[in-house]
C-alpha cells in the first residue's frame, strides 16, 4: 500500500495551522496540525472519498496518523476486492 503525503503550509500562522494531505487510491484525508481552529489538536477530514463524516480531532500527531493508516488499510481490502471483480 503507498500512501502519499503532501505538505501545505498556512500563510496565517496560529490561527490555521499546517495541512497535510495523504492519499491512498481514491481517498484523500487532510490533517490539520493543532491551531486556534482546531482547538489546539491534530484534525483530520475526509476530502475525498467519504472514508467518513466531518471531522476527528486527536491529542497526538501520532494517534492521528494511526486513524488515518486504519482507515486506509480498511479501504485497500475493499480495492484489491473491487480490482479482482472486473
Amino acid at each position: 500500500m503507498e500512501v502519499i503525503k503532501n505538505i501545505m503550509n498556512s500563510s496565517i500562522e496560529n490561527i490555521v495551522g499546517d495541512s497535510h494531505h495523504y492519499t491512498y487510491d481514491r481517498y484523500t484525508i487532510s490533517l490539520l496540525y493543532p491551531c486556534l481552529a482546531t482547538s489546539n489538536h491534530f484534525e483530520i477530514c475526509c476530502i475525498d472519498g467519504n472514508l467518513f463524516h466531518g471531522c476527528q480531532r486527536y491529542y497526538s500527531l501520532e494517534l492521528a496518523e494511526d486513524k488515518i493508516m486504519e482507515l486506509f488499510k480498511s479501504k485497500e481490502t475493499q480495492v484489491r476486492l473491487e480490482k479482482f471483480l472486473i
